[in-house]
């Protein structure tokens, strides 16, 4: 350790610590210098460390984050006293937060660059003008921003701050940058209207709810980053707007996104992260959940990551094609922590602000290292202005929030009010699994808290197991409901009800909208390598039959149906179920499967098509939920909606099902068919039918 270091931790308050190395870490007098002024400390506390001692002291006089401050002690050592847990105050708050614009807002005629840093000492503009760094001071203004309006036409230059605190200097990019050039080590000044286009949205169907959605889950990089996927350039935005792409007369990419009917893509993170060497990518690879910017685009998906405003001209078009296309766009977003805290700069801007803390231990509920405290002013308007710019700038139709159970209820409220007023028919939803930030659990945005939330949903993990069987590693030998276990009735009709029928065993949601009904994502085993372990047994036909049996599981139970690229050709990873950085060999799109398995994508198109057509599959309401029925018999599971009867036969045998009347069967076990049946029908093993009753 230093020999003597100092805090600030609250407006009084100066935490210090000597080194026993240090006349023993013994030290009796401590004075405070602040400008012209000195002030005597009272130590209230002392405590012995191993290393050394810490003293609690307290000045009469009042202490502030933007002055600068020297510790004296008795033996003449003086340090700069760093500001730290004063930022976590109520006074901080109340004094400091902000609620203007920040970044650089370009002009013409004059760009202004804020940059809110309430605890520095002075920040500095730094341009690279023709490769030469020219530094302007900034202008300290209310509740500690610093800004500059610099004259001049300085659109795609490149700057970067320079902060002075804490007994340090520091360069920094802007934590509001909107683009940078390659890795991310200078942001760029950007024209707004070199990238926002106009609206094209003739082709996108209304959407009278979330229930009317069909989700895919892919990668930018992963869909075209094989040959098989029939592009010239692979693992780019523009990659994805190749149309008639195709590999052995088989549709790709944008093509067969088109054709197999889903209403929205879900792109894994495009915002730019770290551990990709944007310059050279292919020499490594990673999902993307690792933070470094929360306004930029990753530059690895462009064709150009040098510059800056490129990187975003693509992903609008890219947006903009898949809308002509029918094709609505959400983005998967990380706001739970960042990949390098004392890097980023977001601590470099304000140390100790933006991140969660249990007394003075940081917060690890990510098992990252950080998580960001989301509940601050300034934090949760980081996120919100992020959201926003992407709604904004890109015309973007949702988001997906990662780990969102590190973020808290209130935040993700005001993400769903700003967004919705700007898109009313935008999807919101995360991960709302119950993570161990030090967050009071009332607080967390976890499925346990829909109730609070209406407007956003939540993976349905226990859907999720109810139908295919556990998920995690330690539970990879469990069946489900269809794949081998069919013993948990209750839980099967529940899962298909959406969890929002409190008639039923497993009542979780306000909602169907607020269920995110999916049997994989791309984190775990795909379903594919799932059922080769629990039904290792079988033969590769009832596999893949029961590959088929869930997907109509997703695409007919009351909520939203998600479904991860590749699902549909039962995609593998070759029993990887940890592949965030395994490379293009295991998550690239194996585009050959897709004609392998065409039986397989041409049923679940067709039982997307049915979905689009039946609204008694798209209820919304609560009280339409409710009406939901659920029978057993031989054996078959089978729910009532209206006048809609959908069973389901998991078993290995042929069942018959009776019922009194006339009816027709609009899908069985070949797909799509107009089948009239009286008083009783046959369920092949494995299959699901679907009914409409006279």
């Amino acid at each position: 350790m230093e020999q003597v270091r100092a805090w600030l931790d609250d407006r009084r308050t100066v935490r210090v610590t000597i080194s026993r190395q240090f006349y023993d870490g013994s030290c009796d007098r401590f004075y405070i210098e602040s400008g012209s002024t000195t002030v005597a400390c009272v130590i209230e506390e002392r405590l012995e460390l191993l290393d050394g001692i810490s003293y609690t002291l307290w000045t009469e006089k009042e202490l502030l984050p933007s002055d600068e401050l020297i510790l004296w002690e008795e033996h003449g050592c003086s340090v700069p006293v760093c500001t730290r847990f004063i930022t976590r105050t109520s006074w901080f708050e109340e004094t400091y937060s902000y609620n203007g614009p920040l970044g650089a807002e370009y002009d013409r005629q004059a760009t202004i660059f804020r940059v809110w840093a309430p605890t520095a000492l002075e920040v500095q503009l730094i341009l690279l003008e023709e490769g030469q760094r020219c530094q302007y001071p900034m202008t300290r203004t209310d509740c500690g921003v610093y800004e500059l309006r610099l004259p001049g036409n300085w659109k795609n230059t490149l700057y970067k701050y320079f902060i002075r605190h804490n007994g340090t200097c520091t360069e920094t990019i802007d934590p509001y940058g909107l683009s940078s050039n390659a890795n991310g080590r200078w942001s760029a000044v950007i024209d707004p209207h070199d990238v926002v286009l106009s609206p094209s949205r003739e082709a996108l169907p209304e959407m009278a709810s979330p229930c009317d959605a069909v989700i895919y889950e892919c990668n930018v990089r992963d869909l075209t980053s094989r040959e098989t996927s029939g592009t010239e350039v692979h693992g780019k935005f523009i990659s994805l707007m190749a149309e008639g792409t195709s590999y052995n007369g088989w549709s790709t990419g944008l093509s067969y996104l088109q054709e197999l009917g889903i209403t929205h893509v879900q792109f894994q993170p495009v915002l730019d992260f770290v551990t990709v060497d944007e310059k050279h990518p292919y020499r490594g690879y990673n999902w993307g959940y690792d933070p470094l910017q929360f306004f930029a685009l990753e530059g690895s998906y462009s064709t150009a990551p040098d510059t800056p405003v490129q990187r975003m001209k693509e992903f609008a078009v890219l947006v903009r094609t898949l809308h002509d296309h029918g094709i609505r766009v959400i983005v998967d977003v990380v706001f739970n922590h960042v990949y390098d805290m004392e890097c980023s700069a977001l601590e470099q801007c304000v140390p100790y602000y933006y991140f969660r803390y249990a007394g003075d231990t940081r917060s690890n509920g990510s098992f990252c290292g950080n998580d960001l405290d989301s509940g601050r002013f300034m934090v949760r308007k980081l996120i919100i202005d992020a959201v926003c710019s992407l709604v904004d700038l890109y015309d973007v139709d949702g988001f997906r929030f990662d780990l969102m159970g590190i973020l808290d209820v209130g935040t993700m409220n005001r993400i769903e009010l700003e967004v919705h007023a700007r898109k009313p028919d935008a999807l919101i939803y995360g991960e709302g699994w119950d993570m161990p930030t030090a967050l009071a659990r009332e607080e967390k945005a976890i499925i346990a808290n829909e109730n609070m939330m209406p407007g956003i949903g939540t993976f349905n993990d226990l859907f999720r197991d109810i139908v295919k069987g556990g998920t995690t590693d330690d539970r990879q030998g469990e069946a489900g409901f269809l794949s081998g276990s069919p013993a948990d009735y209750a839980g099967f009709q529940s899962a298909m009800a959406g969890m929002a029928n409190p008639a039923l065993a497993h009542s979780r949601y306000l909602s169907p909208a607020q269920s995110i009904n999916g049997p994989e994502t791309h984190d775990n085993a795909t379903l594919f390598d799932k059922l080769a372990i629990v039904c290792r047994h079988e033969n590769e036909m009832f596999r893949v039959a029961r590959q088929k049996l869930i997907l109509c599981a997703t695409l007919f139970a009351q909520g939203i149906p998600f479904l991860h690229a590749g699902v549909e050709f039962c995609g593998t990873k070759h029993g990887n179920t940890n592949s965030y950085r395994a490379g293009d060999i295991i998550n690239g799109m194996d585009w050959s499967r897709r004609g392998h398995y065409s039986d397989v994508v041409d049923y679940v198109k067709a039982a997307i098509s049915l979905r689009k057509e039946l609204p008694e599959l798209r209820l919304y309401k609560p009280e339409d939920v409710s009406g939901i029925w659920a029978d057993v018999q031989n054996g078959l599971n089978i729910t009532g909606i209206r006048g809609i009867r959908i069973i389901f036969n998991p078993k290995t045998e042929t069942e018959e099902y009776h019922f009194s009347g006339r009816g027709t069967v609009l899908f069985d076990e070949h797909g799509r068919c107009e089948r009239p049946v009286q008083d009783w029908l046959v369920a092949a093993p494995v299959s699901v039918i679907v009914m409409r009753m006279e």
